[in-house]
């Protein structure tokens, strides 16, 4: 599988500014280790779903983010 994964999935309308923050943290405390954000991750011009699906797939854990709406 390569390194660890961490997929973090999040609803945009009300924890798009937590999910990039725990992104960033979890690089920084954890630099081995590939975390995934979509707006960080997916390159342009990719298959959106594609990409998704083939990371979730080999993720060690997802952490999944909803807010209080």
């Amino acid at each position: 599988m390569g390194k660890p994964a961490i997929f973090i999935s999040y609803r945009r309308g009300d924890t798009r500014w937590f999910a990039a923050y725990l992104h960033s943290r979890i690089n920084q405390v954890l630099p081995g280790i590939e975390v995934f954000l979509d707006v960080a991750s997916i390159e342009p011009g990719l298959d959106f779903e594609d990409v998704l699906n083939r990371t979730l797939d080999r993720s060690e854990a997802i952490v999944v983010l909803i807010g209080q709406s």
